[in-house]
């Protein structure tokens, strides 16, 4: 009997198997797994790993220009969002702009001991948001991963 696919239900799981002829077994699961609902109220609505450097844009900031990069999710008003900007090899900024070009939130650092950018935050309307990823450190660029999570 040869396993094809294994899918999650609720209480169970359904197997299907290429066997002559074809066969479906039903095996129960001592705990329930995740319900598809669950699954796409906790899918990230932005995931995404880039690099920071001068292939992207670059920003006038009034300390001096700095490398910057632009990623776009769609939200809903009063979604709580958990957005992480993470890098190795940079001090992170993580900006929040509306749809109107307007400034919802910012971040530089999570801690004192940490330099990568977190906004948690419940979203103040139904929009397309603009992320702006950029460095502390001026001429600061390489790897980062950005995502955007929604927050039960």
């Amino acid at each position: 009997m040869k396993l094809l696919n294994t899918v999650g239900l609720s209480l169970a799981t359904l197997v299907i198997s290429v066997a002559a002829p074809l066969t479906v077994r039903y095996a129960p699961q001592s705990a329930p797994t995740l319900s598809i609902a669950q699954a796409v109220a906790s899918a990230p609505l932005l995931q995404v790993q880039d690099r920071l450097g001068p292939h992207k844009q670059v920003v006038e900031f009034e300390e001096g220009n700095r490398f910057a990069s632009y990623h776009h999710f769609n939200g809903t008003a009063g979604q709580a969002v958990s957005i992480t900007l993470e890098s190795n090899d940079f001090d992170t900024i993580l900006m929040l702009i509306n749809s109107k070009g307007e400034r919802v939130a910012f971040n530089d650092d999570i801690s004192p001991t940490n330099t990568n950018s977190r906004i948690d935050i419940a979203l103040p309307a139904t929009e397309r948001y603009m992320l702006l990823v950029t460095s502390f450190e001026l001429e600061g660029q390489g790897d980062y991963r950005l995502a955007v999570v929604p927050q039960n």
